[in-house]
């Protein structure tokens, strides 16, 4: 179950990054130090970041070091409790080097998940027709069971 849900939380957190470089494209700090309706925007989908991250799976982040997920769970956290202290040349700085790299790391993780998914999913698959002749043949070692 944690696999299913760790993938819509990745994929959460990736249309966020997503969102956000869309929201500051054309943008310089100066045209975002003076847009309070695109500052709202990108806090929200960082706050979002935050917490589809500590929706994570403790086996799915214990395997992926790539990130530091308190840290990123931590600032929703500032965000949303402590939003007197967001300083927005820090959340500049963040959609101009971390959300770039964030976003690509999650496409990788994203991948990997579709490929988990599709590998259990193959497993799961029940057996043709074939495959359950071969293997009563198989069980009864009979050469004349061929039908």
């Amino acid at each position: 179950m944690s696999l299913r849900n760790d993938y819509l939380y990745l994929c959460h957190m990736r249309d966020a990054c997503l969102d956000i470089q869309q929201f500051i494209d054309g943008f310089t700090w100066e045209s975002f130090s003076t847009d309070k309706k695109t500052q709202s925007a990108v806090i929200y989908k960082l706050a979002i970041i935050g917490e589809a991250s500590g929706k994570l799976s403790k086996n799915f982040t214990d395997l992926h070091n790539e990130f530091a997920w308190r840290d990123i769970k931590g600032f929703r956290n500032i965000v949303v409790h402590n939003y007197d202290r967001v300083m927005q040349d820090t959340v500049w700085e963040i959609t101009q080097k971390e959300i770039p790299e964030m976003k690509n790391q999650l496409e990788i993780m994203i991948r990997q998940q579709e490929q988990e998914r599709a590998s259990e999913q193959e497993k799961e698959k029940a057996p043709s027709i074939e495959d359950i002749l071969a293997k009563e043949k198989e069980l009864f070692n009979d050469k004349e069971f061929d039908r």
